[in-house]
């Protein structure tokens, strides 16, 4: 049986983007189903996008990639919040990037997905199976239609669902009545009548509803920065700096895998002033996690790391660093699945030489300890996101820019959107 890393089912917008990095960072992957599918088969014939065009973009790792820069190259009217997007320009786009940037598609279905240990085990509609360690599900909703009980036994040719319906023109002149009190059952409604059809809106709800009614309350920031208030396609956001410690901290019970005891404990705690804020209660401090540094960058699509706290490491000889976790005797570097893994997870160490010297003068990075030095490049290896900055002390003074490895003069800008971060926190134990 063969196997990958990672299967991705669906082969839509969201599958597609995720195909796209993974195929430009030369994964190991696989992926399934028939591009825009939905799109191309269950929406009607002449529609518009709600989102506008700036807000419609597929996402990949490369310049180019964009809606705008689809309708540039091929002479179609665009513009980013003026010209509704119409849904025959989409799917073009959508084809389009899926021939340029995920040419490995496979358009069969996966018929089954069955856990196998600790990855799992796909069938697809060929009958073909293998094994994949994760797997990423983008099928869209039209596998999720559903209709009342109440028109159960009824003809088909009498009542069905909004998504068989791409070519409206065959209800000219007929009676029909679209159920629901939805965006899409007031557009399904009016393109009825446009096509020439009677066409009458039940809705099975005190009113209808496009959207929620305005709070008129102040979002917090942490909303604002999850869900922004304007309309951001997955391709809008091309920066994400994170934030990551040295080593690793949590607040509260729960698993640590590389939590230390002792002296070193103490030191960390000590010289890193990890207390609670606002309790004043001591953190608990272990050695650097890249398990879960790896996994934050992955989650978040961190494109830079700022590494602070760098100075702390300095009373060290040997500085350890966790690389992977075994787990009930099999190693693995990827974050485990359940809390129960974690709590069984052992840290795999690769150690590296301390600098034991005062780092909290250093002006520039290149004037580290050769050891410091090869500590923050392999953080930057061991992540898969570049350092573009090292803290070696709470001011703004100690803050040292550099240059990561093959950055080509890839310098630190603004506009970042600031997320994820290594720090172990709350009761999930993850960053």
């Amino acid at each position: 049986m063969t196997e990958c890393d990672t299967a991705v089912i669906g082969a839509g917008p969201y599958g597609l983007s995720v195909a796209a990095h993974l195929h430009g960072r030369r994964a190991d992957f696989r992926i399934f189903g028939r591009p825009l599918n939905t799109w191309r088969t269950a929406m009607p014939r002449g529609m518009y996008l709600k989102s506008d065009g700036f807000a419609s973009n597929l996402s990949a790792p490369e310049p180019g990639a964009t809606l705008a820069d689809y309708c540039l190259e091929n002479d179609v009217p665009y513009h980013p919040t003026d010209e509704p997007v119409p849904l025959e320009t989409f799917i073009a786009y959508g084809l389009d990037f899926q021939q340029r940037y995920v040419p490995n598609l496979e358009q069969h279905d996966v018929t089954s997905v069955l856990r196998d240990g600790r990855g799992f085990r796909l069938t697809l509609d060929t009958g073909e199976e293998f094994r994949a360690k994760q797997v990423v599900v983008a099928a869209g909703i039209t596998h999720f239609a559903s209709m009342p009980q109440i028109v159960d036994g009824i003809s088909p040719e009498l009542v069905s669902h909004s998504n068989v319906h791409r070519d409206l023109e065959r209800f000219e002149g007929q009676d029909v009545t679209v159920v629901g009190a939805g965006a899409s059952a007031v557009n399904l409604a009016v393109w009825l009548a446009r096509a020439g059809a009677h066409s009458r809106l039940v809705a099975r709800a005190s009113s209808v509803k496009f959207h929620n009614r305005p709070s008129g309350e102040r979002r917090t920031l942490g909303a604002r920065l999850l869900k922004p208030g304007s309309g951001l396609g997955p391709g809008a956001i091309g920066y994400v700096l994170g934030l990551a410690k040295a080593y690793t901290t949590r607040v509260g019970s729960g698993p640590l895998p590389t939590e230390t005891a002792g002296p070193d404990a103490e030191i960390l705690s000590t010289q890193g002033a990890e207390f609670g804020t606002t309790t004043g209660r001591p953190r608990r401090c272990g050695w650097l996690d890249t398990v879960v540094l790896r996994y934050a960058a992955r989650l978040n699509g961190l494109t830079e790391l700022f590494l602070s706290k760098l100075d702390v490491l300095s009373s060290f000889d040997r500085i350890p660093v966790a690389t992977a976790y075994r787990i009930d005797g099999e190693v693995t570097e990827d974050w485990p699945m359940t809390q129960t893994e974690v709590h069984h997870a052992e840290p795999v160490y690769e150690y590296f030489d301390g600098w034991r010297e005062d780092i909290t003068g250093v002006t520039r990075f290149e004037d580290l300890p050769r050891a410091a030095r090869a500590y923050v490049e392999a953080i930057e290896k061991l992540s898969g996101v570049p350092v573009t900055a090292v803290f070696v002390g709470p001011g703004r003074e100690q803050t040292l820019l550099r240059e990561p490895a093959g950055a080509g003069g890839a310098t630190v800008t603004g506009g970042a959107t600031v997320t994820g971060g290594a720090t172990v926190t709350g009761k999930s134990g993850k960053a």
